[in-house]
């Protein structure tokens, strides 16, 4: 509590969510009120929420709470876990409603921008059945040391920052070729200090552990293989992708969801850009679990976030997004291993990068 959100006595810290998570934001509460600062609960649920949001009309939907952004000024820091138990089984809304929900939402957002309300978002994922409880991966990747994790990042970011081109290799017969420029980093150690507000970061999410570059441009070419995946939240075994020309060419795979829906719904061979490429840096995730969130931040995985190129070339705002997760990725930049065997590769050497530490942070 003290060491990611920085919560000082006599504060005020709202926290968030489902009341799937109650559980969670119990334990939030507590730790706030333990640390000398006052915990205010906002509780909703999944059929409230799906309800609200296929029922209100449109003129109410889109209309900013003025009150909540009055609240605002007494609020220090939010803590936010998620509303959803499932988001599948989160029925489709028309893009007349989802922006409606955006404009009604985005004044908070600008006000808490503009007071530097420090805020965190903390995952609290459903099981999947037959599947490792993400939740006990959760519980485990927030004991991981925020400042071994921004150092290794941090070093990392070095090596790549002057690169123009990745050659990713992986298990599953991944051989992918990236060519980017200008690319900018953001490390997500999960930590909310005085100098990273001070920078206007004032939004993370935990658990920490990912170095995340989001280039100017960038082209990719090759095949992305992995033995498993999870594509929707659904498990899919021996899937592929493959890109040729700036277009998604072949996609596939055995499993619940053997073809992944936006490659799908355009013939398979949609024009794709490159988002962004996350590193993952979290030593004490050590398998992937379906969860997105931790997923990105497994060590030593490489994910690298596709989307549409249509709407973004023509200004028609973003279109689709879609990770595709390597674990146990090598990453040779401009022909130099920078990552492999889990761990980022010191400059001159072939070894991984002995973890720093392993420290147990205080109150998560």
């Amino acid at each position: 509590m003290r060491t990611c959100a920085r919560v000082r006595e006599g504060e005020v810290v709202l926290l968030g969510g489902g009341l799937h998570a109650l559980c969670l934001l119990e334990a939030l509460a507590l730790a706030v009120r333990r640390a000398g600062a006052f915990p205010e609960l906002n509780l909703t649920s999944q059929r409230l929420l799906v309800r609200m949001a296929a029922e209100t009309p449109l003129e109410y939907l889109a209309r900013p709470p003025a009150h909540r952004q009055r609240w605002l000024q007494d609020v220090d820091v939010v803590i936010a876990t998620d509303s959803l138990a499932d988001p599948a089984a989160l029925p489709a809304l028309s893009e007349e409603r989802q922006q409606a929900l955006a404009a009604g939402w985005a004044p908070l957002d600008a006000a808490m921008a503009r007071r530097g309300v420090r805020a965190l978002y903390v995952p609290f994922p459903a099981a999947v059945p037959g599947e490792p409880d993400p939740r006990l991966a959760l519980q485990d990747a927030l004991e991981a040391d925020p400042g071994a994790m921004a150092e290794e990042g941090l070093r990392l970011a070095e090596r790549l920052q002057d690169a123009r081109t990745l050659h990713i290799t992986g298990p599953g017969g991944t051989d992918l070729r990236i060519t980017w420029e200008e690319p900018a980093f953001v490390l997500e150690d999960g930590v909310l200090d005085e100098e990273a507000v001070a920078a206007g970061r004032t939004f993370a999410e935990l658990p920490g552990g990912a170095l995340i570059a989001v280039p100017a441009e960038a082209r990719v070419e090759g095949q992305w293989r992995a033995p498993v995946a999870y594509w929707h939240g659904l498990r899919v075994e021996d899937a592929f992708v493959t890109l040729a020309e700036g277009r998604v060419v072949a996609a596939g795979g055995t499993g619940d969801s053997s073809v992944p829906v936006p490659f799908a719904a355009v013939g398979r061979r949609p024009r794709v850009a490159v988002s962004r490429i996350v590193f993952g840096l979290n030593p004490r995730l050590t398998e992937l679990t379906g969860h997105g969130v931790l997923d990105v931040r497994l060590a030593g995985a490489v994910t690298i976030v596709l989307e549409d190129d249509r709407p973004r070339r023509s200004g028609d705002g973003p279109g689709w997004q879609f990770p595709l997760t390597l674990p146990g990725a090598a990453v040779r930049a401009d022909g130099e291993l920078v990552m492999g065997g889990g761990r980022p590769v010191p400059a001159g050497g072939e070894g991984a990068v002995p973890v720093p530490g392993t420290g147990i942070t205080p109150d998560g």
